[in-house]
């Protein structure tokens, strides 16, 4: 079905954000990695949009309200209260196939207490295939106005006039749990800084100072339990250094691609001539600007270097990027020698 249904038996139909077959490890990972940081929603999110989902549960007459991250395209139910459901916390599906992608493009209070009568929702083919009969909604606005989730509230009844939230009660509602949701994106910085002192202090490349391959599977292992969590996106780019003559001139190509990453990649060693790039919380415009950028320094620092690059889907994971990239890596090795 996509994205939810309203079960009888209480069960829901979808599918969840894991990335790859459960116990599955990114290559290189360590067997008994350190516990991931920063991977559960916090307390404060947690209980901010599950109190007030709750509250709009109680006081109107939809019966089931979720609270839900809006990445790329994408749509994954973060929290969310229900007097009808399990609530599907982690299930991803596209954005199109959910009502909410009407609520994205209004940028603001979508309310259709019959969606028959609603001219946006009526036909639209999510509400007709998810019996959906009466929507409220509206969306979460990031910092800088951008969307980074929705709220709202489904029935597969037509709700009465006195049981319908205002829509200046959904926006101050939005407003609230957006400013929650932003202060908890905003600290992953934190916890990738200190993921990547971890992956230094116990998987360090002695030659470079770089993480080694483990330290970039423990790196992996917690940024997809991350995306898992919250929708984060994330990229991975590979870099083939080519033909290097001396250590001297490994350990130069290592400060070039750390120095061009800067904050938008933690830089790893793969191998003899490889490094890669982990872009967490990089979509496909940054994951590639950072792979053009990267393979730049190092050919100004002496290298024939190429690169590949891929992103994190929704129903891949990382270690289905991590492939990519390697095909992606040999197709430019390809094209290079043809060239």
């Amino acid at each position: 079905m996509g994205w939810w249904r309203f079960g009888r038996d209480g069960r829901t139909a979808g599918r969840d954000a894991r990335g790859g077959a459960p116990g599955e490890r990114a290559p290189g990972a360590p067997a008994a990695p350190a516990p991931p940081s920063g991977t559960a929603p916090g307390p404060g999110f947690l209980s901010t949009a599950t109190g007030l989902a709750e509250a709009l549960v109680a006081e109107t007459g939809y019966s089931t309200w979720f609270v839900n991250r809006v990445v790329a395209g994408t749509h994954t139910v973060l929290a969310g209260a229900s007097t009808k459901l399990r609530v599907p916390t982690g299930m991803v599906t596209a954005l199109t196939s959910t009502p909410c992608d009407v609520t994205v493009a209004a940028r603001g209070p979508v309310i259709a207490r019959d969606v028959d009568r609603s001219p946006d929702l009526a036909d639209d083919k999510s509400v007709v295939a998810l019996e959906i009969r009466a929507y409220a909604g509206t969306v979460l606005l990031g910092p800088t106005g951008e969307p980074i989730g929705t709220v709202c509230g489904l029935s597969r009844e037509p709700v009465g006039e006195g049981a319908t939230p205002s829509p200046q009660r959904l926006r101050a509602d939005a407003e609230t749990i957006a400013a929650s949701l932003a202060r908890e994106l905003e600290g992953m910085r934190a916890l990738r800084e200190a993921d990547r002192a971890a992956a230094l202090a116990h998987h360090a490349d002695e030659l470079t100072g770089l993480p080694d391959r483990r330290g970039f599977g423990l790196l992996l292992s917690r940024e997809e339990d991350r995306a898992r969590t919250w929708a984060e996106p994330s990229g991975i780019v590979l870099l083939d250094v080519g033909a290097v003559s001396s250590a001297r001139l490994v350990r130069r190509a290592a400060l070039a691609a750390r120095e061009a990453a800067g904050g938008d990649g933690a830089v790893v060693r793969l191998g003899g001539r490889q490094l890669g790039v982990l872009c967490a919380g990089a979509g496909v415009p940054c994951t590639e600007v950072v792979a053009e950028r990267v393979r730049s320094a190092l050919t100004a620092a002496g290298c024939a270097a190429t690169a590949g690059w891929s992103v994190r889907e929704p129903f891949g994971g990382l270690v289905a990027a991590w492939q990519r990239a390697e095909e992606s890596l040999l197709a430019a090795r390809r094209a290079a020698v043809t060239v």
